[in-house]
C-alpha cells in the first residue's frame, strides 16, 4: 500500500494537471482516444511531425510481396478493376498493381492491351487515374518530396499512358484523347497541381547523384505534358503550359555536356516542341490581302539511334562515341561482331547530335569512315559468321561485296614505303580454280587476275 502511494505521488508531482503521464513521457498512449487525459504535444518537433496515416501512406504497400495468381495477368488487372467499384478507393498497394500489371499487358496480345486502354478509360478505369493525380498527390503534398510515390504510382501510369500501342494506335485514339483530358482536369487544375509536385519533385531529387533516372523523370512527365497539349489545341493560349515548360527548361538546362543522356536529349526536343505550339499565331501578321499560301508537305521523322551513351540501347561496342576524336579509325573486335547498325548522320542537320559545324566535320567522317573501314568490317564479320556457322551464314555472304577467301595465310615480309604506304606480304594456299593447273598455267593465271597484286 504504500509504495503505491509513493508511486502516485511521483507521477503527480512531474505531471500536468489533467495530462496523460505515459504520452508525456514516451509520446505516445496505448489507449489512443480512449485515453481520459489529454495528450498535448510535447515539442515543436510533434507539432510540425505530419500525421501518421500520412507518413506510412506509401510505404508498407505490399509491393515486393510476390502475388499469388492462379489466373492470367488479364483476369487478375480486371479483378482489380471491379474491386475499385466500391465506396472506399482502393490503397496506394492496390492502384501501384492496377497500372503495373497494365503495363505488362502492353507487351502481349494486342487485344488485350487494347481492352486494358478502353476500360481505363470508361468509368470504371478513370476513378483509377484519379486517385494518383489528386486524392494519393494530395497526400504526398502534404510531405517532403519523396521518390517512392513517383515509382510506385505515377511513373507506371505515365509509362502506360505513352506506351507506343497506346499513341500510335488508330483504335485507341478517342480513349487516349479521354485519358489525356481527365488528366488535364477543368481549367487544367488537376495538370498544374500533378505537374507542380513533379517540378518540385526533380529540383530536389534526393540522389543528386543520379542523373539518369531524374533526367529519365524529366522525360517521361514532358512526354505526357506534350500529349496533354496535343489532345486539347484549345489549350494553347492557357499559360500554365508555358510556365511548367519554363520550369522544366531549367532542370535540363543545369545538366552538363558530360552528363547528357539519351533523355537529356529528348526532354529538349519536348520543351522545343510545347514552345513551338504555345507560340503559334504570335508572329502572323495583320491581314493585309489576300495572300496565298505556301505548300506544305509533310515530313515524316523517324527516330534514330544516336552515337555511344545518347542511344536509348547505350554503347553499341567500344568503338561507339559521340565524340568523334574518340573513334578509332580501324574497327576493333567488338566494333566487328556489333549487331547493331552504326550511327551515320542524314543530310538534315537538325537531326544531327552535334550543331553546326561541328556537326558539319562530324557527318563527314563518319560517312567517310563508313565508306572505307566500313566494308573492311563488315567483310571480316561475314568471314568470322561463315566460320562459325557456314550454313546459316552462306546466304548473308552473297548480299555483301564480292570478296575472295585466301585459306591459311602465312605473313612473310612487312614493309612501310613513303608513296605506298603499309605493305603487308601474304603466302597462302591456291585457290581451287588454280589448284589443279600446272606451274606455268597458273603464273599465267595470276597475271591476268586483277583480283590480287603479284609482288615482284
Amino acid at each position: 500500500m504504500d509504495k503505491r502511494q509513493s508511486f502516485q505521488r511521483v507521477v503527480d508531482e512531474n505531471s500536468h494537471p489533467g495530462t496523460c503521464w505515459e504520452f508525456e513521457r514516451t509520446g505516445t498512449c496505448k489507449f489512443g482516444k480512449r485515453c481520459r487525459y489529454q495528450h498535448p504535444a510535447t515539442s515543436a518537433k510533434l507539432a510540425k511531425e505530419p500525421p501518421t496515416e500520412l507518413t506510412g501512406f506509401f510505404d508498407n504497400n505490399g509491393l515486393g510481396v510476390s502475388t499469388q495468381r492462379i489466373d492470367g495477368k488479364l483476369r487478375e488487372w480486371k479483378r482489380l478493376l471491379g474491386n475499385g467499384v466500391t465506396a472506399s478507393r482502393p490503397p496506394p498497394a492496390v492502384v501501384s498493381r492496377f497500372f503495373k500489371l497494365g503495363l505488362e499487358l502492353m507487351e502481349g496480345d494486342v487485344g488485350s492491351s487494347q481492352e486494358v486502354i478502353k476500360r481505363l478509360a470508361n468509368d470504371q478505369g478513370l476513378p483509377f487515374v484519379k486517385d494518383v493525380v489528386e486524392r494519393h498527390l494530395a497526400v504526398a503534398l502534404q510531405m517532403d518530396p519523396s521518390i517512392t510515390f513517383w515509382n510506385t504510382e505515377v511513373k507506371p501510369l505515365f509509362q502506360l499512358i505513352t506506351h507506343p500501342r497506346v499513341i500510335h494506335s488508330s483504335v485507341l485514339e478517342q480513349e487516349v484523347m479521354t485519358i489525356f483530358n481527365f488528366i488535364l482536369g477543368v481549367g487544367g487544375s488537376r495538370m498544374n497541381r500533378l505537374f507542380g509536385y513533379l517540378v518540385l519533385l526533380v529540383t530536389e531529387w534526393p540522389d543528386a547523384t543520379d542523373i539518369v533516372s531524374k533526367m529519365s523523370a524529366v522525360e517521361l512527365s514532358l512526354a505526357v505534358l506534350s500529349k496533354v497539349l496535343d489532345c486539347n489545341t484549345i489549350n494553347i493560349v492557357n499559360q500554365n503550359f508555358a510556365t511548367l515548360a519554363t520550369q522544366f527548361a531549367e532542370i535540363v538546362a543545369t545538366i552538363s555536356d558530360e552528363q547528357e543522356t539519351f533523355a537529356t536529349l529528348q526532354s529538349v526536343k519536348y520543351i522545343d516542341y510545347i514552345r513551338r505550339r504555345l507560340q503559334v499565331g504570335d508572329d502572323i501578321p495583320e491581314m493585309s490581302g489576300p495572300t496565298r499560301d505556301p505548300v506544305v508537305r509533310e515530313e515524316f521523322v523517324l527516330r534514330r539511334d544516336l552515337p555511344g551513351t545518347l542511344s536509348a540501347e547505350g554503347p553499341r561496342h567500344d568503338n561507339d562515341f559521340a565524340d568523334m576524336s574518340k573513334i578509332s579509325i580501324l574497327p576493333t573486335c567488338e566494333e566487328i561482331m556489333s549487331p547493331r547498325a552504326e550511327y551515320l548522320p542524314t543530310s538534315d542537320s537538325s537531326q544531327w547530335h552535334v550543331g553546326g559545324i561541328r556537326g558539319r566535320l562530324d557527318r563527314e567522317f563518319r560517312l567517310l569512315r563508313e565508306d572505307t573501314v566500313g566494308q573492311l568490317r563488315d567483310t571480316v564479320r561475314d568471314v568470322l559468321e561463315h566460320l562459325r556457322r557456314p550454313q546459316e551464314a552462306q546466304t548473308a555472304i552473297k548480299n555483301t561485296l564480292r570478296t575472295y577467301t585466301y585459306e591459311n595465310p602465312v605473313p612473310m615480309k612487312v614493309d612501310f614505303r613513303r608513296n605506298g604506304g603499309l605493305e603487308l606480304q601474304v603466302r597462302c594456299s591456291q585457290l581451287m580454280a588454280v589448284a589443279k593447273l600446272a606451274k606455268k598455267q597458273r603464273e599465267e593465271w595470276w597475271q591476268r587476275s586483277l583480283d590480287i597484286e603479284k609482288p615482284e
